[in-house]
């Protein structure tokens, strides 16, 4: 079980995991709509959850050291491409949401839906892309550290955001999401924080 959650095969298993409940929630379902509504759903979770993992490993890493932070450090990477699947999944049932009910699709959406959408989804097609050694080698350290670094916050902002309208306009239990997004961002900032301080303190002793 332990070889199944290191490296690309913690990506194919999370990959293949995705695919099978949404296939499986799409064709119990009697209405198509609802059961390709459904598979948004469920990817929007799990993109979620793998974003955050991925996003706060390090932070969490420096706060709490343990067998699980120490996991998920070594599979950062990894986390971040099963995100990079799970929303790829995410966006195609968006797409066949609006090709199968164009009129409902319009009615839940507007036109922040798709600046923040579109922005999000660029983030993460760069972020997979240089995710591999060539493209990464390409860009060189620095930009490779400003784009990971920016689209990480632009993603995050894309959630919380649609999480906090979600909170105020549809059901208070997206109110626990808020709160797991604002302690990632909060974990994130001190880790940042931290780091910050450490190099002037080494650069003032050297």
């Amino acid at each position: 079980m332990k070889v199944l959650l290191q490296r690309w095969n913690l990506v194919v298993l999370m990959t293949v995991i995705l695919i099978g409940l949404c296939v499986s929630v799409i064709y119990s379902n009697q209405d198509l709509v609802e059961g390709v509504r459904a598979g948004i759903r469920i990817t929007a979770r799990s993109s979620l959850i793998m974003f955050c993992l991925a996003f706060v490993a390090s932070a969490l890493q420096a706060v709490l050291k343990n067998n699980f932070t120490a996991w998920l450090q070594q599979q950062r990477r990894f986390l971040g491409l099963s995100f990079g699947v799970s929303h790829l999944i995410h966006g195609i049932l968006i797409i066949a949401f609006a090709r199968l009910d164009p009129i409902l699709f319009h009615a839940n959406t507007n036109l922040s839906t798709y600046i923040f959408g579109i922005t999000g989804y660029v983030f993460i097609f760069l972020m997979l892309l240089t995710s591999f050694h060539g493209p990464s080698q390409w860009i060189g350290p620095a930009k490779w550290k400003a784009l990971h670094r920016t689209g990480g916050y632009v993603i995050w902002f894309v959630f919380f955001s649609g999480s906090l309208k979600r909170a105020l306009t549809v059901s208070s239990a997206y109110w626990g999401i808020v709160a797991v997004l604002a302690t990632v961002i909060a974990l994130r900032l001190y880790y940042r924080h931290k780091k910050i301080e450490k190099f002037k303190t080494l650069k003032f002793i050297y």
